[in-house]
């Protein structure tokens, strides 16, 4: 999102650029966020390092540090300290400020500033925390998902069991009911009835035990 000039002035915002250094017209401020960038790219990191390197005893790293400081770290100082914490304790007395910056190698520089206690670092609604929020939330969602589909593979796995059970038991019953029908009609010894039907005598005994009720109420028994 864009916002103009006559966009700031309608939300009360103060707009200022990066480079403040010694205004002192925005102590009665007490909050300002940092929106500027100026880390420096990977292209001047290349010729910086290529700079050091050809100077004896220069650390490329130790350059491209102070750069940052420089052009960096120092401007965030100098920008938020425009507003009232620049002020002594006697004219600010128990304020509290609040600034928001880029990354947290700004938020502890500035913090360096200040004696231990004076500053606190909230993470909590940066960049990096939000996205470790989102990206727990969604292997929350995905492992939900995951124990859903699970859950639902092991109902419709049982389901089919049941109802290979089911069909079993139907054609269990079948078989013992045609051979008691069978017996009852007189259509043959029990010994041809079982060898008509396919099963043995110990099967068909089982059979008999698992449907009793069923066969008794039926007559059958």
């Amino acid at each position: 999102m864009l916002l103009s000039s006559d966009d700031f002035a309608a939300l009360d915002i103060e707009h200022l650029t990066p480079k403040v250094h010694g205004l002192n017209c925005y102590s009665h401020l007490n909050k300002a966020a940092v929106l500027f960038a100026a880390n420096p790219k990977p292209d001047e990191k290349h010729l910086i390092r290529i700079a050091a390197r050809a100077i004896d005893g220069m650390n490329p790293d130790d350059a491209i540090h102070s750069i940052l400081i420089e052009r960096y770290l120092e401007s965030c100082y100098q920008f938020l300290a425009r507003i009232g914490f620049r002020l002594s304790i006697e004219e600010s007395g128990d304020q509290v400020y609040t600034v928001v910056v880029p990354d947290i190698r700004a938020a502890n520089y500035l913090a360096s500033w200040f004696e231990d206690g004076c500053a606190t670092i909230d993470v909590s609604h940066s960049y990096g925390t939000k996205e470790l929020e989102r990206s727990e939330l969604r292997a929350k969602v995905r492992s939900e998902k995951q124990a859903k589909v699970k859950a639902e593979k092991a109902v419709t796995k049982l389901n089919k069991a049941k109802e290979r059970k089911s069909a079993v038991d139907d054609k269990q019953r079948a078989i013992v009911k045609a051979i008691l029908l069978d017996k009852k009609n007189k259509v043959g010894r029990m010994k041809d009835l079982l060898i008509k039907h396919g099963i043995t005598a110990p099967t068909f005994a089982k059979y008999k035990a698992k449907f009793k009720p069923e066969l008794k109420e039926l007559g059958l028994l």
